[in-house]
């Protein structure tokens, strides 16, 4: 059975990874091995984590990448995956926090705007979810996704013409795939 796995950081675009099989214990044994070696290496870090997130272990993937963040606070990978991993958790408000620090690091990041967005928009934060979706939108104007979840703000603050605008632009956008 297919599981789905949240969002990787690594593509421009926030896409869903299908993973048919977790991942397997020795691949995780062998990431961990290589992070204890080399605690500051942030490649090894993000390894390990995306094993753990794989396998759905993600308290140990948060905790990998909480240790990669301290060690490497600008490494804006790290700071993406944890992100994901607080997501996956259910951790908006400490999602938003690494998010917030992902546009700190990288303020022309789409993906990471709409990600931050997502989280404000999940803890009921509606003002800070349309200010970071309609950036989301003015660096990559054609994710119809993120234009679905900005009118879903406009509907939350009762700007229902402008949701149904957005919801327009996102289904014109999904259209032209």
């Amino acid at each position: 059975m297919d599981r789905i796995v949240y969002v990787h950081p690594l593509q421009e675009n926030i896409s869903v990874i299908r993973v048919n099989n977790p991942e397997p214990p020795e691949k995780i044994a062998k990431a961990k091995e290589a992070f204890r070696r080399t605690p500051t290496d942030k490649e090894a870090g993000h390894k390990l984590a995306l094993a753990y997130i794989f396998a759905e272990r993600y308290p140990q993937a948060r905790e990998t990448l909480r240790e990669v963040v301290r060690l490497n606070p600008t490494d804006v990978v790290a700071w993406t995956l944890l992100g994901t991993a607080h997501s996956l958790l259910e951790e908006y408000v400490e999602a938003k926090e690494a998010y917030m620090n992902v546009v700190h690091l990288k303020p022309l990041d789409a993906a990471a705007w709409h990600c931050l967005g997502l989280s404000h928009l999940l803890i009921g934060e509606y003002v800070e979810a349309k200010e970071a979706f309609t950036k989301a939108a003015q660096i990559n104007p054609s994710n119809a996704t993120t234009w679905a979840q900005l009118g879903e703000v406009y509907e939350k603050l009762g700007e229902k013409p402008k949701g149904k605008e957005c919801a327009r632009k996102a289904h014109n956008l999904s259209q032209q795939r």
